[in-house]
């Protein structure tokens, strides 16, 4: 049974079950015609049942020789031929109107393009498309491309250098750091949408990175740039990658994230950005909202700093502890258990991004097409859109509360299947599924937390 199979009955056993309480579907997030609890019994049993299917049906490692796909010939490379520069100006120029709006445009966020064009464009729709399309953040890169003409040497993107040992050149902590420095900007500073904020923010970031470049090579942007990463193994789930040769090749969807090298700092990554929109989840809840709605200014980002330091800790330690009994069940060894596992995590850390976001990217999503025609409130109308309106009828809220419902449950049961390929990889089929029992709590836990915080905001 392949893994769309798998997926694909899981989810729809979800539905089914959910389905029969109700014929109308979900009404909004917080406001189930089907009780909440019974509706969290469902999607867990989904990714339970997803644990058996694939105990009984999958016997053999089989997604790390999926990943390798089937090559989609010599067009694609005549297609990257023209797409790859285009894609590196659009990048570009994208990145110097940003940045260019966030020094000098409107300090009204709702009129300048720098906020949305941060919070929703890249870090929610560029993720997404990357998921289904594959690694588009190659071509469109900024900063890579800004140091590929520092350096004099036109060409791709460098592959990733060698993990050597040096902790700030070849892992991936510095991406862990970048990552965690946006997530606090977004969820804990007390005016992350003000464009002078964001323009010391991304001033600073970039020189960071250019910095870095400078010291250790191009190269360095592919395993420290914390958003290089990022899009990277989110690009690893969509049908479209390469294969070991550097190829272009079509592939079952989520397979590629078999062939994920196991880079020391790897487990971070998606942990901290799990972690990062489980407090955001967190902070737009109702308990969370009634505590703390009053604090303001620098004293709310205390207590957000907190709570985002906490809630990444804590799946930090759920993640540990859980691959600490898979190594001892199946006799391997408790890092390298962390760092191969961590792939099947990614899955949830997309699930979790569309859960979490989904609403915002339908809705102020659309004010990026007026701020396109006029990005630094000029009264321009460049593109014709600078009179349009967000249209709130565009998508009801049954339709966004099945996407964000369904993205979670089919997150989980995608890194449910993931990981018992990867136990047989590891550790053979006589202790593969016993040893997937503690990543199975882990998957069940992450369902619930997830669900729950959707509900309930």
């Amino acid at each position: 049974m392949t893994i769309r199979r798998t997926i694909g009955f899981s989810a729809v056993g979800a539905l089914t079950w959910a389905s029969a309480a109700s014929a109308h579907g979900i009404g909004s997030r917080g406001d189930l015609p089907i009780p909440k609890n019974f509706f969290l019994v469902a999607a867990m049993l989904a990714v339970v049942i997803s644990f058996f299917v694939a105990a009984v049906m999958w016997q053999t490692a089989r997604l790390a020789t999926m990943s390798q796909g089937r090559p989609l010939g010599g067009w694609t490379g005549r297609l990257a031929t023209i797409g790859v520069p285009v894609g590196r100006t659009i990048g570009l120029v994208a990145f110097v109107v940003v940045v260019i709006a966030a020094w000098g445009g409107p300090t009204n966020p709702s009129d300048n393009i720098a906020p949305v064009a941060v919070y929703v464009v890249f870090w929610i729709l560029l993720l997404w498309a990357c998921a289904l399309f594959g690694d588009l953040w190659r071509a469109l890169n900024p900063w890579d491309t800004i140091a590929m003409y520092a350096s004099g040497r036109i060409g791709p993107a460098k592959a990733p250098m060698p993990d050597d040992g040096r902790l700030l050149v070849t892992s991936h902590w510095p991406a862990v750091a970048g990552l965690f420095a946006f997530q606090w900007l977004e969820l804990a500073h007390p005016e992350p949408s003000n464009p002078r904020v964001l323009a010391v923010a991304i001033t600073a970031y970039s020189l960071i990175v250019f910095a870095a470049a400078a010291r250790w090579g191009r190269a360095w942007i592919q395993t420290g740039e914390g958003f290089t990463v990022l899009f990277t193994l989110a690009a690893a789930i969509a049908p479209f990658g390469r294969d070991s040769n550097g190829r272009r090749v079509i592939r079952r969807p989520f397979s590629g994230l078999a062939a994920v090298p196991a880079r020391r700092g790897l487990s971070a990554v998606v942990v901290t950005v799990i972690g990062g929109t489980t407090f955001d989840g967190i902070s737009r809840s109702r308990w969370f909202v009634d505590a703390f709605g009053d604090v303001q200014g620098w004293e709310r980002s205390a207590i957000n700093t907190v709570g985002l330091v906490g809630a990444i800790l804590a799946v930090a330690v759920l993640y540990l502890v859980g691959t600490r009994f898979v190594a001892r069940i199946g006799r391997g060894d408790a890092r390298r258990t962390a760092l191969r596992f961590a792939p099947s995590l990614v899955p949830i850390a997309v699930a979790y991004s569309v859960a979490h976001y989904f609403s915002l990217a339908v809705f102020e999503g659309q004010s990026a097409w007026r701020l396109l025609s006029d990005p630094y409130g000029q009264g321009w109308n460049l593109f014709g859109t600078a009179d349009h309106q967000i249209d709130y009828r565009v998508m009801g809220a049954t339709t966004i509360a099945l996407v964000q419902t369904m993205a979670i449950v089919i997150g989980h049961i995608a890194g449910v299947i993931l990981a018992h390929d990867r136990a047989l990889e590891d550790f053979g089929q006589k202790r593969a599924t016993a040893s997937q029992i503690p990543m199975l709590a882990v998957m069940v836990a992450l369902t619930l937390t997830g669900l729950t915080l959707l509900l309930s905001a």
